[in-house]
């Protein structure tokens, strides 16, 4: 049985939920391991709902159940229980650490357990507020630091128990990179630590970057929506760059908000807002909105360059995505990504805060064709390696089988 933080897309609609762009390599992975005779499957769902259902589609069991009336992150122990009862799993595999309802799960079941990191929390936690790298220039910007101070302290921060709780639970940890695995071994050296790609969103397999069809000075980038994110830091080097390329243009995925609308005011976004209207750069940023995977790949496949400027990432996939379609990529030198790609092989990469670095490593791919060519085609060739569908497959079934002898053993 599988344990997730979000509805899966294919079967979001037969529960009267809305169909998220997120998590279509889970979906992915899923209908592949669906594949093998004799494995039955199941995903229980944290969602938006008055209480526990079930459906079967395709032979895999879902069941999405409701959160906790004491703590929207959790999952009734009743509910907790009556999920596992009813499936009877062999095995549990939990998507993610960092929820209470997670730390429910892996708590409540005493049979073999596997845990894949996405994120760690205890090494994000520090970034949440920006890493000391906004500036508050006004007092919208003092107001925004409180409140993200707050809800660190007072929503992450208790995450960070129920990450440890799923760690040292879990018999097998699958992770991707140096970084997790030093997070993961510093909690539970115990458990078995095994390197396993993510598999991408079959909507970017067919699409290829390439030097004709790009839109020249045109920067992508994935989600603005927090600080750890660093899209203030791509703002400053955004406007560096201005002063060589006047029509330098950053496209960024994910929601805008007017600075005319009050709610903004003291939001991140707003911050972002503000910072664009005082460094002239209104003419040089366009929020896309939440995107869909067709339409992110096709905004993503025209960037001149793909730009990752975050403050602290494990394995992010939409870097995957990037690498897959061979777009030039200019990455902050942080946590896992060092494990994704090789410096001025695969990637050029700076240091996360200095805007300046950043601003050169775009400059050096907008004036060089060849080396965007040259990074293009050792990323798809590192792409593949990285996320190698059958290999994925064969890792995860393995640590399922794995699991299943030692019990059968004991």
């Amino acid at each position: 049985m599988w344990t997730t933080n979000i509805v899966l897309p294919s079967v979001a609609n037969d529960f009267g939920l809305p169909i998220t762009p997120f998590g279509g390599w889970l979906q992915s992975l899923l209908s592949s391991l669906a594949a093998h005779q004799g494995l039955r499957l199941g995903v229980a769902m944290r969602a938006n709902v008055k209480s526990h259902r079930k459906l079967v589609r395709d032979g895999v069991e879902y069941h999405v159940f409701p959160s906790s009336i004491l703590n929207r992150h959790d999952i009734d122990p009743v509910v907790c229980a009556r999920i596992l009862e009813d499936f009877s799993p062999d095995i549990l595999h939990a998507h993610g650490s960092e929820m209470a309802s997670t730390a429910r799960f892996m708590s409540m079941w005493n049979g073999p357990k596997v845990l894949s990191l996405q994120g760690i929390l205890s090494g994000i936690l520090p970034m949440l507020e920006g890493g000391g790298t906004i500036r508050a220039a006004s007092l919208a910007d003092i107001v925004m630091i409180a409140m993200l101070r707050a809800k660190s302290r007072f929503v992450f921060t208790p995450r960070v128990a129920a990450e440890n709780i799923c760690l040292r639970r879990a018999h097998v940890v699958l992770g991707r990179t140096a970084w997790d695995r030093a997070y993961s071994r510093a909690v539970n050296s115990d458990a078995h630590y095994v390197q396993c790609g993510e598999m991408l969103r079959e909507e970017f397999f067919a699409k290829r970057w390439t030097n004709v069809g790009k839109l020249p000075h045109t920067l992508f980038m994935g989600n603005a929506s927090v600080p750890l994110k660093g899209a203030h830091i791509a703002l400053r080097a955004l406007a560096v760059l201005k002063r060589t390329y006047p029509s330098v243009l950053l496209k960024i995925a994910g929601p805008s908000i007017s600075s005319a609308n009050p709610s903004a005011w003291a939001t991140y976004l707003g911050y972002l807002r503000r910072l664009i209207s005082s460094m002239g750069l209104d003419g040089n940023v366009e929020f896309l909105g939440v995107l869909n995977p067709e339409d992110m790949a096709n905004h993503m496949v025209r960037a001149h360059v793909y730009l990752l400027p975050s403050l602290i990432e494990n394995s992010p996939n939409t870097l995957g995505e990037a690498m897959w379609m061979g777009i030039p990529s200019v990455c902050s030198f942080v946590g896992g990504v060092p494990s994704v790609a090789a410096h001025e092989k695969e990637a050029l990469f700076y240091s996360a805060t200095d805007h300046m670095m950043l601003a050169e490593q775009i400059s050096r791919l907008f004036d060089n064709d060849g080396l965007c060519d040259e990074l293009s085609s050792h990323a798809r060739t590192r792409a593949i390696q990285n996320h190698d569908e059958a290999l994925i497959v064969g890792t995860v079934f393995d640590a399922y089988r794995s699991l299943s002898i030692s019990r059968i053993d004991t």
